[in-house]
């Protein structure tokens, strides 16, 4: 999820984000139905090593990538103080 310092509310920022990601990275990069959240698809991995470096890895692009636009990279379920009132939709599509 993303999120904005510095009360670290929730961030309806997906649609800035996305295009800003590197082109060999973005297809691994995914929209959620909510404008706050991403999920990171790692590859197939024979060790559990290997999923973590790669989700490290991708978490690492997405706060390099955020980082420009003020943003922080969260992980949860969901924002602790998210009310269903407040979250945004996507506009596009989840890919």
């Amino acid at each position: 999820m993303l999120v904005a310092p510095p009360g670290y509310n929730l961030a309806q920022a997906v649609d800035e984000v996305m295009p800003r990601l590197p082109l060999d990275v973005a297809p691994r990069i995914h929209r959620e139905t909510h404008a706050a959240a991403v999920e990171l698809a790692t590859g197939v991995h024979t060790t559990v090593d290997g999923a973590v470096d790669d989700l490290r890895d991708l978490r690492g692009i997405m706060r390099t990538t955020s980082d420009p636009l003020e943003l922080q990279v969260a992980s949860s379920a969901t924002h602790p103080s998210a009310a269903s009132r407040a979250i945004s939709i996507i506009r596009a599509g989840r890919q």
